[in-house]
């Protein structure tokens, strides 16, 4: 082979390996986009509900660590966290039992792979009913 006939089989040896080669580099979806896309969408808060006036019995308690501290009433079946805005109403009341009523929003959470990871009850709008 001559040297210009060497170039030419090694120039269109080359082309065809980098037009082989150009599909793979497209961008397509893949099972595993379509799977991050649900994860994403599936995160977190789904559902909001609120319900009318409720009178909740518990403990005050503070949980969580600071900046990130949250007031909850903890009753015999569950907790109620406390809307950020009405916690000045109970933070003095720390470790005692009281009667409070309020709106009870119920938000429903997923873990991130979409399974249903339990509800969190909140109050909001509460009146301190009484302390024991």
């Amino acid at each position: 082979m001559t040297s210009v006939t060497f170039r030419v089989f090694f120039l269109a040896l080359l082309f065809l390996g980098v037009a082989a080669a150009l599909p793979a580099l497209a961008k397509k979806e893949t099972k595993t986009d379509v799977e991050q896309e649900n994860v994403t969408l599936n995160t977190g808060i789904i559902a909001m509900e609120e319900n009318p006036l409720v009178q909740v019995t518990g403990r005050v308690r503070l949980v969580g660590n600071e900046p990130f501290t949250e007031l909850v009433i903890t009753g015999e079946n569950r907790d109620w966290y406390i809307e950020k805005n009405e916690q000045y109403k109970l933070r003095d009341l720390q470790q005692r039992t009281v009667v409070v009523e309020g709106i009870e929003t119920v938000t429903s959470l997923y873990w991130a792979n979409g399974l249903p990871a339990g509800n969190r009850y909140s109050l909001k709008d509460i009146r301190i009913i009484s302390i024991e």
